[in-house]
C-alpha cells in the first residue's frame, strides 16, 4: 500500500470514528410549550427562562447532552415531538392517553386540576360533586369545565383567561375556581394576588419531557437517571 493510500485510509477511519461519536451523542431539539409563561419564558421579552427551562438545562448539562431550545406553539410542538427524531416537547402533562406516544422523562414537576378557594374562605369539599352547591369559575373552553358541568349538571362561569378567572374569584363573583395547579399560581402572581388555596385536589398530574420514539434510548435512560437524582435531592 502506497503512502498516499495509507494516509487516505487513516483519514477515512478517523472521519468514520468522528461520525460515529457524533451519532452516539445526538443533539436534542427541545420545544418549549408557549402556553406556560414563567415556567418556560418571559412574557415581556420572550426569552426562555423559568423553572421548567432551568430543570431541563440541568438535566442536559448533567448528561453532557447538546441541545437547542426554542419556544413553539403547542399543536406544532406536540406533533413534531411525535414525528421527528431527537425532538422533545416540554412541559407536557403526562396522561394514560399520551403514555405510548412518547418516551418520557418525568416528573419534572407535579401539577393537575384542582378546586381552589380564596385564602379567606372556609369551604369544605370532600368530593367533586360537592362543588354543585357553589358558584364555580374557570377558564373558557377547558375539559375541566366540561367534566364538572357533566358531573354537577350546573354551568361553570367561564372567563377568557386564567388571570380573568382568578380575578373573578377574588372579586366575589364566584366561590370556587377550577384550574391547573400551576396555572392558578401564575395567574394570581400576574394579578398581584395571594395564591388561591386548594380545597380539593381533583386530578393530580405529572409534567415531564416527552420525546419522540426515534430518540436515542440510551440518552433517554441517562436523562431519566439524572432526573431521579434531582428529585431525590428535593423530595418528590
Amino acid at each position: 500500500m502506497s503512502g498516499v493510500k495509507i494516509i487516505t485510509f487513516v483519514i477515512a477511519v478517523f472521519l468514520s470514528f468522528e461520525v460515529a461519536t457524533l451519532q452516539a451523542k445526538p443533539k436534542l431539539l427541545l420545544l418549549a410549550e408557549e402556553n406556560y409563561p414563567h415556567a418556560t419564558h418571559n412574557i415581556q421579552t420572550g426569552e426562555l427562562e423559568g423553572i421548567e427551562v432551568d430543570i431541563l438545562k440541568q438535566l442536559m448539562n448533567e448528561t453532557g447532552t447538546e441541545y437547542q431550545m426554542t419556544l413553539t406553539p403547542w399543536n406544532r410542538a406536540f406533533r413534531r415531538a411525535q414525528t421527528e427524531k431527537n425532538t422533545c416537547v416540554f412541559p407536557i402533562n403526562y396522561t394514560p392517553e399520551r403514555a405510548d406516544l412518547f418516551q418520557w422523562v418525568r416528573p419534572t414537576q407535579l401539577g393537575g386540576w384542582a378546586i381552589f378557594q380564596r385564602p379567606d374562605s372556609n369551604i369544605n369539599i370532600e368530593k367533586i360533586e360537592d362543588v354543585a352547591a357553589y358558584t364555580l369559575v374557570g377558564k373558557m373552553g377547558t375539559q375541566a369545565n366540561k367534566q364538572i358541568e357533566a358531573i354537577t349538571k350546573k354551568q361553570v362561569l367561564e372567563a377568557t383567561t386564567d388571570i380573568a378567572a382568578v380575578q373573578l374569584l377574588y372579586r366575589g363573583r364566584a366561590d370556587l375556581l377550577v384550574s391547573g395547579i400551576r396555572d392558578s399560581r401564575i395567574a394570581a402572581q400576574n394579578s398581584n394576588l395571594l395564591p388561591p388555596v386548594i380545597v380539593f385536589n381533583w386530578k393530580p398530574a405529572q409534567f415531564g419531557l416527552a420525546c419522540s420514539k426515534g430518540t436515542d434510548v440510551k440518552l433517554i435512560d441517562a436523562l431519566r437517571e439524572a432526573n431521579e437524582k434531582r428529585l431525590a435531592t428535593i423530595g418528590k
